[in-house]
């Protein structure tokens, strides 16, 4: 089976002082490898053709044969890596925490330790029995986030 470690050296070079960061790398049985990556600006299939050529030209099919699956991770997927927070600072976003509690809020700072948004919280209402809807700062560190996604709007 490919190593995994055997790809990262392969894109590491590639990489080296650009922008573009892996969100995730893996190797699967049967040789499937599936690359994802990103850029602050957005991925573009340019780069993923880039990075495909690049590994395949670094393998030898005659000694090990392998699937490859380069792609930019999908808008639905749950962010994996602090630089796709960095992406979406300033936008809004879902979290879902280890506790199970759901937040929605604006990305307003991110740090090697975690995260701040301004997320819709319900508190009681002095005034009546129906909650009402304030915007909080809350802090999470990233180990307390089960997954964290775009808020997509339409």
């Amino acid at each position: 089976m490919i190593e995994r470690s055997r790809i990262q050296e392969i894109i590491a070079e590639q990489i080296g002082d650009s922008a573009v960061f892996v969100v995730d790398l893996q190797v699967k049985p049967g040789n499937l490898i599936q690359l994802f990556i990103d850029h602050p600006d957005g991925i573009t299939i340019e780069s993923c053709v880039q990075y495909s050529r690049l590994i395949e030209s670094n393998l030898d099919r005659e000694i090990e044969d392998f699937e490859l699956q380069v792609s930019s991770p999908g808008l639905d997927q749950s962010f994996k890596v602090k630089e796709q927070y960095l992406k979406n600072l300033s936008k809004s976003i879902k979290v879902v925490t280890t506790t199970g509690q759901k937040l929605v809020g604006d990305l307003t700072q991110v740090d090697d330790q975690g995260i701040q948004l301004d997320a819709e919280v319900k508190v009681d209402n002095p005034e009546g029995k129906k909650k009402k809807t304030e915007i909080q700062a809350i802090s999470l560190q990233f180990e307390d986030i089960k997954t964290a996604k775009v808020n997509l709007k339409f």
